[in-house]
Order: structure tokens, then C-alpha cells, then sequence
């Protein structure tokens, strides 16, 4: 994949501000998921192969890590 500007948010496409405190959001090939907060505005990310997923703070990252683990429910 390409490289992502960083400034909506995937989960509510909120569009980034400065007072954002955001987070990225990757589920690992492995099925792991890993959240990580961004540190600057705008970032630019190159993805690999893992689902990658940018968040505008604490509500939608629960949101987002909420989703996960019911995906992981439904799973046998």
C-alpha cells in the first residue's frame, strides 16, 4: 500500500485539529491489535500489510478496540 495523510478519522471521519490527541489503530497479520498514539499532526505512514486504522482520541480508539474484541467473539 501507499502512504496516508493522517486527518479524518476512520472511525466518525472527524477531520483532524490541532487539539486531537490521535491514535493508530493496526491489526497485525498475526491477529494482534496494537494501538499506538501519533505524535504530530498530519502524519505520514507508510502501511504494510496490516489493517491500519486512525482514530481522533480516547472514545473512538474504545470504539475501534471494542469492535475487535467482538470480531474475536464471533470467531470459533
Amino acid at each position: 500500500m501507499g502512504k496516508k495523510l493522517v486527518n479524518e478519522c476512520d472511525q466518525c471521519h472527524t477531520i483532524q485539529r490541532e487539539s486531537n490527541g490521535w491514535f493508530k489503530a493496526r491489526i497485525l497479520p498475526t491477529g494482534e491489535y496494537v494501538l499506538t498514539n501519533i505524535d504530530r499532526r498530519s502524519e505520514l505512514v507508510s502501511s504494510d500489510d496490516a489493517e491500519v486504522t486512525f482514530l481522533c482520541g480516547e472514545e473512538c480508539a474504545f470504539k475501534n478496540l471494542g469492535q475487535y474484541i467482538s470480531r474475536l467473539k464471533l470467531q470459533p
